[in-house]
């Protein structure tokens, strides 16, 4: 893949003395050690999630899978000295239940693995197959669907624990947001835990819209791109 250009911008956060370098770019043009930190940062984030469960080649399978023909970046990355700190992976709707596909041996070994790692968390697997169940047999219609099929997926958003409640995260969609606007984008959209109110409350302060459809657990998020 062709090197794409990164925007950057030195944002001084409010409330701490924080120096952020923000970051707009794609996954396959970063260092090998910036791709190591992007998939620590995601595990560690959702250890208690499927994400969690992912190997290596799983999640760059999912990230190379999702990138969107409608924008040539996929990835906000926010670094404090050279380190990174929190991020957004955005591009297209992508099941994660492609995980379990194989095209080699070695997908079928990490398939296998992950089967074990499922069995092995009882928790996750219900969320899995709640939000499987939820997804594929709701009658809601999918109010981020328009006729241009341009929309941008957020699959990630996160950032270290130490620098959480810093309006880091805040920081980071305003980025992606500029991006998206520059690259002609009309909307973002999202899936996210309709009963964490931390979480809800985090779209909402930033001026996205959520559903409040039947469905209380997986709920839709979208922000309108100015």
């Amino acid at each position: 893949m062709n090197v794409k250009t990164t925007y950057n911008s030195m944002n001084l956060l409010k409330n701490t003395r924080l120096e952020i370098d923000l970051q707009i770019t794609d996954y396959f043009s970063i260092s090998e050690n910036d791709k190591k930190s992007v998939k620590e940062i995601l595990k560690r984030n959702f250890k208690n999630n499927f994400t969690g469960l992912l190997s290596s080649r799983q999640l760059e399978n999912l990230m190379l899978n999702s990138q969107s023909d409608s924008v040539s970046c996929n990835l906000v990355l926010a670094k404090n000295n050279n380190a990174i700190i929190g991020l957004a992976f955005f591009g297209k709707e992508y099941s994660f239940f492609k995980a379990f596909s194989a095209k080699s041996f070695m997908d079928s070994l990490n398939t296998l693995l992950l089967l074990i790692k499922l069995m092995g968390s009882p928790n996750i697997l219900i969320r899995t197959v709640k939000n499987a169940f939820s997804r594929y047999t709701s009658t809601e219609p999918n109010e981020h669907q328009n006729d241009t099929h341009a929309d941008i997926y957020l699959l990630y958003i996160c950032t270290d624990k130490e620098v959480q409640n810093k309006k880091l995260g805040h920081n980071i969609l305003l980025k992606l947001e500029e991006y998206l606007s520059q690259e002609n984008q009309k909307s973002i959209y999202c899936h996210f835990d309709g009963e964490n109110p931390k979480v809800k409350s985090f779209y909402l302060s930033n001026g996205w819209q959520t559903n409040n459809g039947l469905r209380k657990k997986r709920q839709i998020a979208i922000k309108e791109i100015q």
